[in-house]
């Protein structure tokens, strides 16, 4: 019994739907029923993947493990439709992945109707010596090469043409977020439905509400939403969701380079909006700052509080007991996270550290903060999201890369020196555009929710560092995003505001009596 082994691929992934692998597994039965070969259960797929281009391919990789081992024996034979299903990067390497297979005493079948000037020919160890079967294989594999160049040209010179085309405003057929469609008839985009509509603007009001990607997710599985691919959502999906430029109407652009697809243009204005620019930057910032830090759940300031000794975190904890008369007594309290590891002496725990600190945030003063309300100065700012977004990207592909490419190389180059250009742009267009806004702090005041409260404190304030003094004696010092800082000591219960200045002069005469106690 002679043993056939099929081996399939295919470049695009939508062809796993069509009859591609169907068609490519029939000719391989047919050749086993006419030459009594013993069809395999066993095949190799490599689905959605380039035999032009340097991607792994991980069925061919398996099929070559497979020989190397035994596990398809010698004499056994290897059928593929057509030359082109193994390289299509030219003689030399064609040659290459032949002699692996035939020099193991595997035979090579060509069982497609359409395998060109191979169809039906069997190659056998001995045509790795045979001229009449180099040559056979030599012009197959220069045919299929140049073929895969035209067809590539092809693609690149279409791709070009819809990219410059998008430039100019053009509509046109695409792969598209899910709440968007593409109107054939007035050559348009549009929302696919009011029912898409509404979910995508849940989905963005609840993250200003202060929710995380996976709570969303779950509040969405829980009303049993489909997602897009008609699955359950996932915290990933809801945050691919919001980091979507499309949601203030861009379209960023790739181009397939080295491999790889490169973002290289944004247009503006391109699509439909759900929000503008500065709710979709507002939305970056928010999705940015909430990886850092547990999620808050009772605690409205996780994330933003430290140590004034040590710089670690502070953390949360709430105790709960049932009183004498059978009332709830509720125990909350702050502690160095690094005094549990023997890393910081300030070990002493601070009650009741989050409504002191609700109180002493209704007294901060915005001293200049520098806002989006210059419309050059936000588009400015877009656009270096925009260009730091691209980097990050390139920065990525390069470090993916086993060789570095030039051309990737050349792209970031050119986009740090675009990045810092629109930098100091924005430094200039800030300092003549400094503008107060006292309402996001009146806006805290009027916040109930843990975490829509955290999420808005994160805008305003950097970190709080937290200065143990004494029993029930602490200080604060608030370093905000405008770049000042406010400091207070709470004493008591009572919250005194103190300049920089006195604030320092305050620990000074603290150290003194410190010294002074060592002395005595």
């Amino acid at each position: 019994m002679t043993l056939a082994f099929s081996y399939v691929r295919f470049s695009k992934s939508s062809q796993a739907r069509g009859v591609s692998v169907e068609r490519q597994l029939e000719a391989g039965r047919k050749y086993c029923e006419e030459n009594s070969l013993t069809l395999s259960n066993e095949n190799f797929c490599d689905l959605g993947i380039s035999a032009y281009k340097n991607k792994k391919r991980d069925g061919f990789d398996d099929m070559i493990e497979a020989i190397n081992s035994g596990r398809i024996p010698e004499g056994s034979y290897i059928l593929i439709e057509a030359i082109d299903r193994l390289s299509r990067k030219g003689i030399q390497e064609t040659q290459k992945i032949l002699s692996q297979i035939l020099e193991k005493g595997i035979n090579i079948a060509f069982v497609g109707d359409d395998a060109k000037t191979l169809s039906g020919v069997v190659l056998t160890e001995d045509s790795l010596n045979r001229l009449d079967s180099i040559i056979t294989i030599a012009l197959a594999a220069e045919l299929a090469y140049k073929e895969s160049l035209r067809k590539a040209k092809l693609i690149k010179d279409a791709k070009a043409r819809a990219r410059e085309k998008a430039k100019q405003g053009t509509a046109l057929p695409k792969n598209l977020p899910f709440w968007l469609k593409y109107d054939n008839e007035h050559k348009k985009y549009d929302f696919k439905s009011d029912d898409d509509k509404n979910l995508i603007k849940e989905i963005i009001e609840l993250r200003q509400q202060g929710m995380g990607a996976r709570l969303i997710a779950k509040i969405l599985n829980d009303r049993k939403i489909s997602s897009p691919k008609g699955k359950g959502w996932s915290h990933t999906t809801i945050r691919k969701v919001l980091s979507n430029p499309a949601l203030c109407g861009d379209y960023k652009m790739y181009q397939y380079i080295d491999d790889k697809f490169v973002p290289v243009d944004l247009i503006s204005n391109y699509f439909p909006k759900v929000v503008n620019k500065e709710e979709w930057l507002l939305l970056q910032s928010d999705l940015s700052i909430s990886n850092k830090g547990k999620p808050a759940k009772e605690n409205p300031f996780t994330g933003v509080l430290r140590c004034y000794h040590c710089g670690s975190g502070m953390t949360y904890n709430r105790k709960e007991s049932i009183a004498k008369n059978g009332g709830l007594l509720v125990y909350e309290y702050h502690f160095c996270t690094n005094s549990t590891m023997g890393l910081c002496d300030k070990k002493r725990k601070i009650r009741d550290l989050i409504p002191a600190l609700k109180k002493i945030m209704d007294q901060l003063k915005i001293e200049k903060v520098k806002h989006n309300i210059n419309r050059k100065s936000s588009t400015i700012r877009s656009k270096i999201i925009e260009k730091t977004n691209y980097l990050d990207e390139l920065i990525k592909i390069l470090s993916d890369s086993p060789t570095p490419s030039p051309r990737i190389i050349n792209l970031i180059s050119e986009k740090e020196s675009e990045l810092n250009e629109l930098k100091e742009a924005l430094v200039k267009e800030d300092n003549d555009n400094i503008s107060l806004k006292a309402s996001d702090i009146k806006l805290l005041a009027t916040i109930t929710d843990a975490k829509e409260y955290n999420m808005h404190i994160r805008r305003l304030v950097k970190v709080i560092s937290i200065r143990n003094i004494a029993k029930k004696n602490y200080a604060v010092l608030v370093k905000k995003r405008d770049g000042g800082t406010q400091s207070f000591i709470v004493s008591n219960g009572e919250i005194k505001l103190f300049s920089d200045t006195d604030f320092i002069k305050e620990l000074v005469d603290e150290y003194k009596k410190i010294k002074k106690n060592l002395w005595i």
